[in-house]
C-alpha cells in the first residue's frame, strides 16, 4: 500500500464512517451539510494528490481549514466530537504526507493564485533517519497499539518490547526486512487487521508510516536497541501521552479513581456500560462512549465527563441531560473541582496498567496504605471468605503466629504442630533472604491453608485461585498486595516435603511483594530456587532438577508469557531463575532494584544488560 493509496482509502473510509455517525447523532441539517462538505473535500485531497494537481490541492486544503474553523465557531458543544474527528483525520493526513513524501501538507497552501510547485519542497531532516523516527513515531505507536499482547505478554512468541526484540521477530523468523516494507509479514498482519486485534487496529495512515520506516531501512535512532520501547519513547507505559510529570496537584489513582469506582462503575462498568460508555478501566474511560471522547485533556470546559458531573451537558436537541451519577447523590463541589483540575493538568494516568480494573487498583492502593496490623485484619476477613468459597460447609480452625495464620480442618494439636514447623521454616527463610530480625517477611500476615486430602487442596485452588493443580503439585501461592495466601497438603508419615513446600509458599509471597509487576515465571521460579537453597536435601528438589532437562526439549522462550506457571512452564521457570542466580552479583543487583520499586523489565535490563525475553531466548537455546 503506497502512501497515496493509503491516504485515499483512509479519507474515503472516514467519510463513510462519518455519515453513519451523523445518522445516529441527528445533527441539524445545516451542520450536517457543512460536515459532509468537509468530508468530501478530505476525500478529494487523496485524488488530487494522486493526480499531482498541487495547485488545486492547496486550494482544497485551505478550504478544509476554513470550513473546520467555521464549524468550531458555531459554539455548539454537541458538534465537539464530530469536529474533533475531522481535525484528527486532517492532521493524520498531514502527518502521512510528511512521512511518505518528506514534506508537510500544511506547506501546500498556494500564494496569490500561483500554482503549487510540481515537486514537493524537501525539508531539513528532523530525525536522525531523515524520515520516520523509530523513537519518536514507531516506538510510541507499537507501545500504544501492541503493548498489551506483545510487550506485557509476548503473545505468539513475538515481542515488540524493544527494537532488538522487534528485529528478532517470532519463532518463525524475522517479520520484516529493512528496505522492504510492502509485503512483509508485519505489514501484512497490520493491513489485514489480524493484528492488533480488537479496537486497537492501526489506521491506514499509521500502517503507511510503518511501511515508510521499513522502506527507509528500519533505522534505530535511539541509544541502546535492547532498551524497552517505553524507555526509548520517553514513557513508562503503553499509553504514551498519559504519563504524569510528577508536578500534578491531583492524582488519578489517589483522587479520581476512587470517585469513579464509588459512584460510576456500577452503571458504566463491564462491556455494556450505560450509553455504550465504560469507565471501569482508564483505557475505557479514554476511549469514550456513544458521543465519542468524554475527556478533552487540558481543556476541562470542553470535556463531556465534567459537564455530565455538573449537569450542564445538552443533548442534540439542546435539552439538558440528567446529571451524573444518576443513581446516587451528585458529587460535591470540591470533588468536581478535583476532576476539573485533573483534566486541566492533562488527564494523566499514574497507575500501573491502564487496562486493569480500577476497582482492583483502588483496593491495591488502599492495601498499600494500610499498616501491618490493618492489612493482617483485612486478610483475615478474606481468609474466611476464601475458606467458605473453597471448602463450603467444612469447619475450620486457625493458629496465628508472627508472620502467618494457619487455617485447616485438622485437630487443634495437629494444627499447632504444623504451625511450629512453618515457624521454624520462616526462621531459615529470613536468614536466606536476609530479612532483618523482627521485621515481617511481608506486610500483613500470610494465610496458609492446610488440607488432609488431595481433592480438598485441588478444589480450593480451583475455586479460590481459579487454577487446576497438576497431579504432581502439592502447593501453590498467590500474592496481590490485597491478599497473600498459599495452600498445601499436611504431611503424611515419612513425608519430608512439607518444609520445602512451606518455603516455596513463603518465598514466593516475598518475591511477589517486591513489586506489582513481578511476572509469574519469575516469582514461581525464584520461590523454588530459594526453597531449594533452604531445604537442599529434600527429595523434591532432586525431582525439580530432573524435570528441567525434559522440559527443555523443544522449549520456546515464550514460556515466560504463562500467567499460571505449572507443569513444563514451572520447570523452565525454575531452571531459568537458577541460571540467573548463577551470577550472584547480577542477581543481587536485580533484587535490590526491585526492592527500590523499579519495574521488573527495566530492572532486568539494568542488571543483565538484556531484556527478559533475551535471557529466556539464550537459556532455551543453551540446552
Amino acid at each position: 500500500m503506497t502512501g497515496l493509496r493509503a491516504l485515499g482509502l483512509m479519507l474515503a473510509g472516514s467519510m463513510m464512517l462519518q455519515v453513519v455517525s451523523l445518522a445516529e447523532a441527528e445533527i441539524l441539517p445545516a451542520e450536517k451539510q457543512k460536515i459532509d462538505a468537509v468530508n468530501k473535500s478530505l476525500h478529494q485531497v487523496g485524488m488530487l494528490f494522486r493526480g499531482k494537481k498541487y495547485g488545486d490541492l492547496g486550494k482544497v486544503i485551505e478550504q478544509i481549514e476554513k470550513s473546520i474553523d467555521e464549524l468550531k465557531s458555531e459554539n455548539n458543544a454537541d458538534l465537539g466530537p464530530e469536529v474533533s474527528g475531522l481535525e484528527m483525520r486532517f492532521a493524520a493526513a498531514q502527518r502521512l504526507l510528511k512521512a511518505s513524501l518528506d514534506h508537510s501538507a500544511a506547506s501546500a497552501k498556494p500564494t496569490a493564485g500561483k500554482p503549487m510547485p510540481k515537486k514537493p519542497i524537501a525539508k531539513k531532516p528532523t530525525t536522525p533517519t531523515g524520515g520516520v523516527s523509530f523513537v519518536n513515531q514507531i516506538a510510541p505507536l507499537l507501545a500504544d497499539k501492541c503493548g498489551r499482547c506483545h510487550i506485557s505478554r509476548q503473545s505468539g512468541g513475538f515481542s515488540v518490547a524493544s527494537y532488538a526484540a522487534l528485529r528478532a521477530g517470532s519463532g518463525n523468523g524475522t517479520v520484516f526486512q529493512p528496505g522492504k516494507g510492502k509485503g512483509s509479514t508485519l505489514v501484512d498482519l497490520l493491513e489485514s487487521g489480524d493484528m492488533p486485534r480488537g479496537a486497537n487496529r492501526l489506521s491506514d495512515a499509521e500502517i503507511d508510516m510503518v511501511v515508510a520506516w521499513i522502506d527507509q531501512g528500519a533505522i534505530f535512532d535511539g541509544g541502546d536497541p535492547n532498551v524497552m520501547l517505553a524507555s526509548n519513547s520517553g514513557s513508562a507505559g503503553p499509553s504514551m501521552s498519559d504519563m504524569p510529570t510528577g508536578n500534578e496537584k491531583v492524582s488519578f489513582m489517589r483522587d479520581i479513581a476512587p470517585m469513579l469506582v464509588g459512584n460510576c462503575t456500577n452503571c458504566h462498568g463491564g462491556d455494556r456500560g450505560a450509553g455504550n460508555f465504560e469507565l471501569d478501566t482508564f483505557e475505557r474511560l479514554k476511549r469514550g462512549g456513544r458521543d465519542g471522547d468524554v475527556l478533552s485533556a487540558g481543556n476541562p470546559g470542553n470535556s463531556i465527563l465534567l459537564k455530565m458531573l455538573k449537569g450542564t451537558q445538552k443533548d442534540r436537541m439542546g435539552k439538558l441531560r440528567p446529571r451524573m451519577p444518576q443513581r446516587s447523590s451528585a458529587l460535591s463541589d470540591s470533588e468536581i473541582a478535583k476532576f476539573e483540575t485533573w483534566i486541566s493538568e492533562g488527564a494523566k494516568f499514574d497507575g500501573d496498567d491502564p487496562r486493569e480494573l480500577l476497582e482492583f487498583q483502588v483496593r491495591v492502593n488502599n492495601a498499600i496504605k494500610m499498616t501491618h496490623e490493618e492489612l493482617t485484619a483485612s486478610r483475615a476477613d478474606l481468609a474466611k471468605k476464601n475458606w467458605a468459597k473453597g471448602s463450603p460447609g467444612m469447619p475450620v480452625d486457625k493458629v496465628e503466629r508472627d508472620d502467618f495464620v494457619v487455617y485447616g480442618n485438622l485437630p487443634s494439636v495437629r494444627l499447632n504442630e504444623l504451625a511450629d514447623m512453618i515457624d521454624a521454616e520462616r526462621v531459615k527463610i529470613g536468614t536466606a533472604l536476609k530479612v532483618p530480625p523482627g521485621k515481617p517477611l511481608v506486610k500483613g500476615k500470610i494465610s496458609i491453608f492446610v488440607f488432609e486430602k488431595r481433592f480438598e487442596l485441588s478444589e480450593f485452588a480451583r475455586m479460590v485461585d481459579r487454577r487446576e493443580l497438576p497431579s504432581d503439585t502439592s502447593a501453590f501461592f498467590r500474592f496481590d498486595v490485597i491478599d497473600a495466601f498459599g495452600g498445601l497438603m499436611a504431611p503424611k508419615e515419612n513425608d519430608h516435603t512439607f518444609p520445602l513446600l512451606v518455603s516455596e509458599i513463603l518465598c514466593g509471597c516475598y518475591v511477589d511483594s517486591m513489586g506489582r509487576n513481578i511476572p509469574a515465571w519469575f516469582s514461581n521460579g525464584a520461590a523454588r530456587v530459594y526453597a531449594a537453597k533452604v531445604e537442599p536435601r529434600s527429595a523434591l528438589v532432586k525431582h525439580w532438577d530432573e524435570q528441567v532437562g525434559p522440559a527443555m526439549a523443544g522449549a520456546k522462550w515464550n514460556f515466560i508469557e504463562d500467567k499460571s506457571v505449572d507443569g513444563q512452564a514451572a520447570a523452565l521457570s525454575y531452571g531459568l531463575v537458577k541460571s540467573m542466580m548463577a551470577n550472584g552479583a547480577q542477581f543481587g543487583t536485580l533484587m535490590e532494584l526491585l526492592k527500590k520499586g523499579m519495574k521488573f523489565d527495566n530492572a532486568v535490563q539494568q542488571a543483565y544488560r538484556v531484556t527478559p525475553q533475551k535471557l529466556a531466548q539464550a537459556y532455551t537455546a543453551s540446552k
